[in-house]
């Protein structure tokens, strides 16, 4: 006697016996990215928007003025303990003593009167940074920027000798206060406009890649609706 031929159901898990597991809903456009695939087929879009991004700061980068810059050093040292009470003066607070006065608003005026006014007392102050050692609080650097070596010089020199005098009545009796390094001759900052060039080159492509993923997910979206 036949065996019945037995019949073969489907079994959707969690649910009744016999039914069709439904099928899948496909993603949607834009959810997955697939980068390798979009630079083989969009690379022409990469390079055009890299190009006309890149223009703009380019030629700023390759035509702005070069600045230059000029440094100095100031040696500050705490009075020595004397008797009969052996004050003790932290260094740091000498040191932090000149850095303020060399900072104020007042020598930056004094600056800028010696310069005949150009530069003017914001420009000094927004052209000049002075800081302090951080391990032995023994040095002060002072750095001036200028549109020439000749200009970036003679502002960090004029701001000392218009700094110091003040700064030494500013300081305990005693501290020593006196120029360790004179301003050196301005050297051009950066020393090479390649390492901009080449954040801008690089920026530019990733904007283009962007919009190349924009114009990917779009045209998908597109084809996916119609």
């Amino acid at each position: 006697m036949e065996a019945a031929p037995q019949t073969t159901r489907r079994v959707v898990e969690d649910g009744p016996v016999g039914r069709e597991a439904p099928p899948q809903p496909s993603p949607p456009a834009g959810r997955s990215l697939d980068v390798w695939r979009i630079i083989r087929q969009r690379w022409w879009i990469v390079a055009i928007a890299a190009v006309v991004l890149a223009i703009a700061p380019l030629g700023l980068v390759l035509t702005a003025d070069t600045e230059y810059r000029s440094e100095a050093l100031v040696a500050v040292a705490p009075p020595e303990p004397v008797e009969p009470d052996y004050a003790y003066v932290p260094a740091f607070e000498t040191s932090r003593t000149v850095r303020d006065v060399l900072v104020s608003r007042g020598v930056a005026v004094a600056t800028s009167d010696a310069l005949g006014g150009d530069p003017t007392p914001d420009e000094v102050q927004s052209r000049v940074a002075v800081t302090s050692d951080p391990d032995g609080w023994q040095t002060i650097a002072v750095r001036a920027d200028g549109p020439s070596a000749e200009e970036a010089r003679l502002l960090a020199s004029t701001l000392m000798g218009a700094g110091l005098p003040p700064a030494r009545d500013a300081v305990r009796e005693r501290s020593r206060v006196v120029v360790a390094v004179p301003a050196s001759q301005g050297q051009a900052i950066p020393d090479s406009p390649w390492v901009a060039v080449a954040a801008v080159i690089g920026l530019s492509v990733l904007a283009g890649f962007l919009v190349a993923v924009l114009v990917d997910v779009v045209a998908r979206t597109r084809r996916h609706t119609g």
